[in-house]
């Protein structure tokens, strides 16, 4: 993923062939009002959907992930509170983890897998 410079910032996937590495298709996640405004970390279940964290422009900014299908279709957005989620992780049955914090203030935060499909 491109860096960001802060600040409604787009995301942009890529996905590449395993075989080549040409690419196969690329989306652009975020436009006008529903952008990240950072995104720190990303993850791939056993489905191959794509789980990006970050902040999200809510508000002043909130800690927040979402999920995109392997053909590059946003599915679910999470947000939370003030915040920067910095790290996440998937558990076994699929919930996913995030980790990060606003300030002197850190947020762990388990998103159920059976709310969120």
């Amino acid at each position: 993923m491109p860096p960001t410079s802060g600040g409604n910032a787009q995301l942009w996937l890529l996905k590449c062939s395993g075989s080549n590495g040409h690419p196969l298709w690329s989306k652009q996640i975020g436009s006008g009002g529903n952008q990240f405004s950072e995104f720190f970390d990303e993850t791939i279940d056993v489905s191959n959907n794509i789980y990006v964290a970050g902040t999200l422009p809510i508000g002043s900014g909130k800690f927040g992930c979402i999920k995109v299908d392997p053909d590059g279709t946003q599915g679910w957005v999470y947000s939370d509170v003030t915040g920067t989620a910095r790290r996440i992780c998937l558990e076994p049955g699929g919930n996913v983890i995030l980790y990060g914090g606003s300030g002197s203030h850190w947020i762990l935060s388990k998103i159920d897998a059976t709310v969120w499909t």
